[in-house]
């Protein structure tokens, strides 16, 4: 079957989801192209030896890539950031004929604007949207825009489109029970959605999780630093603990608050907050090996409570218990499975009281959430189970076209 891959991110960018499905297709001996933009995210800058230029095409791993132009920005400036949306959107109606005989469209929904062209082309070719975020809310809550004119106005346009291109889609993906009911509520057809989780990036051995003995106790948390991430809520937690010997928190990433979160572990005086920045993927796992926590913070927004963060399952994958602030499906994971701790409430109170908890655990208790860790992922979120769960969507939803055709 021709499968066509619509995502505004791909490799070299800091991704797996699109490659690994692009990656996975052409070995399972479907014929695969992508479109995606110019490489930038998460800096903003274009990545060394991306030229601008609309002629870009390359085989990669067995995946046609054809990128083209967009405005690289990855800034807390809501112009420049809708103008990075709106570019990618409509540079991929330039790639017209490149997509025109694909047999079904799989779009990477984050941004959910990457589904623009595809709602332009489906009346030859069938789509399919993977939706990660939930829009309006991803744009309204994320403090970028300001003015409440300007929400409401926001607002109202996202949800209308939004609803359009869960509607005219052949498939709708959520990537949690919650989200799924939530995308009928906004325009998806019941009998059309589908929950696939997210999986993790993999390194652990089904036998069971090894972690290297170390002093202390150790707090990691990776990935984007941002406002919705709330680490300097964290960061104030881990003072009001700093009594407890050995404590220490490692930070990998980078992102639009990472000077802010920089400048509080500087006023607090914290000497056991550690900046590691942006990593090789395959770097970070001697990280996840010498910690006890993995940290997942988010605000408790309404969306969030409808989202796993994929974060929580790269930890999941690698067995080592959680502490996450994330309400909603989320929390009900780490209570039912016994996987870590769930923080209550968005302060540092209640974060120090949990991190207080999770210091005083034992070895075998640990050892517990890390075996139940393992044992869940594997179950559910594993990267063969949720490839081959969306290898089906796709491809039946092709055929699901031709035969109403």
């Amino acid at each position: 079957m021709k499968i066509g891959i619509v995502s505004e991110y791909y490799q070299p960018e800091p991704t797996i989801y699109s490659v690994q499905l692009g990656q996975y297709l052409s070995k399972k001996g479907h014929e695969v192209r992508v479109l995606t933009g110019i490489p930038n995210y998460p800096s903003g800058k274009l990545y060394p030896g991306f030229g601008k230029t609309w002629f870009w095409r390359k085989v990669i791993d067995g995946v046609d890539v054809k990128r083209v132009l967009l405005f690289p920005s990855h800034s807390g400036n809501p112009i420049s950031r809708i103008f990075t949306y709106l570019s990618f959107s409509l540079s991929s109606l330039v790639a017209t004929r490149f997509m025109s005989s694909m047999d079904v469209i799989y779009v990477y929904g984050t941004p959910i604007t990457a589904a623009f062209a595809p709602y332009v082309w489906r009346r030859h070719v069938p789509y399919v949207v993977h939706v990660q975020d939930l829009w309006p809310e991803s744009v309204t809550e994320s403090g970028m825009l300001k003015g409440r004119l300007i929400l409401e106005w926001v607002e109202k346009i996202l949800r209308k489109w939004t609803s359009r291109i869960y509607s005219a889609a052949s498939a709708v993906i959520g990537i949690s029970p919650s989200m799924g009911k939530e995308l009928v509520c906004r325009g998806a057809k019941v009998e059309s959605v589908f929950t696939v989780f997210n999986w993790g990036q993999e390194a652990h051995s089904s036998s069971g999780y090894r972690k290297i003995e170390h002093n202390g106790f150790s707090l990691l948390y990776a990935g984007n630093i941002g406002q919705m991430q709330d680490l300097s809520t964290v960061i104030r937690a881990l003072k009001l603990v700093s009594d407890l010997p050995g404590i220490r928190l490692d930070i990998i990433g980078n992102g639009t608050e990472l000077l802010k979160v920089q400048n509080l572990v500087t006023e607090l005086k914290l000497l056991n907050v550690f900046f590691h920045g942006r990593i090789p993927r395959d770097d970070i796992g001697s990280h996840y090996t010498t910690c006890d926590f993995h940290l997942v913070p988010l605000k408790d927004l309404p969306i969030f409570r409808m989202t796993i963060p994929s974060k929580f399952q790269t930890g999941l994958a690698k067995g080592i218990p959680v502490i996450t602030s994330v309400q909603g499906d989320t929390a009900r994971l780490v209570n039912t499975y016994n996987l870590g701790f769930v923080v209550p409430n968005q302060d540092e109170d209640s974060w120090a009281n949990v991190i207080s908890r999770a210091y005083r655990t034992s070895v075998n208790e640990r050892m517990e959430m890390s075996i139940a860790a393992l044992s869940l992922y594997d179950s559910q979120m594993s990267r063969e189970k949720s490839l081959s769960a969306l290898e089906s969507i796709v491809t039946n939803s092709a055929n699901h076209d031709e035969l109403g055709s």
